[in-house]
């Protein structure tokens, strides 16, 4: 493991512990998220190594890199998954009409390039798992490229790049964002979706909330923290998006993290969660970001 005495994103060394949960998927070991007390940011205190991290992914309920899992919760993902695909091509479609490149960064199997791509739109993929690349070659004839490739990209070339559910999964957070946003285009924009652990399903489910995934999400954020983050890299914030089917996947997921949990229980709350939104905020939120001028 890899112990972080800093903050990833301002290198403060003052943080205190905020949670200590398992990894339910893998390991089972417990880890810590702590916060920084300089910049806000929640991080995961000691993560695995960059060369062992991969082996943190292999696990059948890893439902976005995974086809052939039958259980009820995965199925439910699938559809979601397919809704949300055109839910996304609408957003995108308000700041790229089929002009420019639009990169789906840590793309997984691809479900979205490959959509974009039927649609008319110039669309790269790109994925670091090589079994989940190879894997939507055989089921979606699609060529994911790897994620070291888009370093390749031109800077300011790419007019719209998303990321949904990756940043908080990127090893060297200032490093790798810097390279992200020096790609965007000057009049480009950025989706970015985040869980919020500020929402009401993660102050319900607590150690068991989803959404942490520990050891995998390194990074934990809510609405400020977010904003703050990508200030620092010139953006500013043009729109907030809830994403309010998340609540519910997660919820779910959340009562199978516990030994007692039940799936209806995981649907109430997760539509709680997002009655309660005024006050909480949504289990997560896509963020739109564009360069400050």
């Amino acid at each position: 493991m890899v112990l972080r005495s800093h903050c990833p994103s301002c290198g403060s060394e003052q943080s205190k512990l905020f949670l200590q949960a398992p990894d339910f998927r893998v390991s089972q070991m417990d880890f810590e998220i702590h916060n920084c007390l300089n910049c806000g940011l929640h991080y995961t205190k000691a993560v695995p190594s960059s060369d062992t991290i991969g082996s943190f992914y292999k696990a059948e309920s890893y439902d976005s890199h995974r086809v052939d899992n039958k259980s009820l919760i995965s199925r439910i993902y699938r559809v979601v998954r397919k809704i949300n695909v055109g839910k996304k091509i609408k957003w995108i479609r308000r700041y790229n009409n089929q002009q420019g490149l639009v990169v789906d960064y840590g793309c997984g199997l691809g479900h979205l390039v490959a959509e974009l791509k039927n649609q008319g739109y110039n669309a790269k993929g790109f994925e670091i798992d090589g079994d989940v690349r190879a894997l939507s070659r055989e089921t979606l004839n699609l060529e994911i490229q790897p994620l070291e490739d888009f370093r390749l990209l031109d800077n300011a070339s790419v007019s719209v790049i998303t990321m949904w559910h990756v940043l908080e999964h990127v090893y060297d957070l200032n490093t790798d964002f810097q390279h992200i946003v020096d790609k965007l285009a000057e009049d480009g924009a950025i989706f970015i979706a985040v869980p919020n652990f500020k929402s009401y399903d993660a102050k319900y489910y607590k150690k068991y909330w989803e959404a942490y995934d520990l050891p995998r999400h390194h990074y934990h954020f809510d609405n400020e923290s977010i904003k703050r983050f990508c200030s620092r890299f010139g953006l500013r914030l043009e729109s907030k998006i809830p994403m309010r089917f998340d609540s519910y996947y997660v919820s779910m997921r959340s009562e199978k993290n516990k030994k007692n949990g039940f799936l209806l229980r995981g649907v109430f709350i997760g539509w709680l969660s997002n009655v309660l939104s005024f006050r909480y905020g949504y289990s997560s939120h896509a963020y739109v970001f564009k360069k400050s001028k």
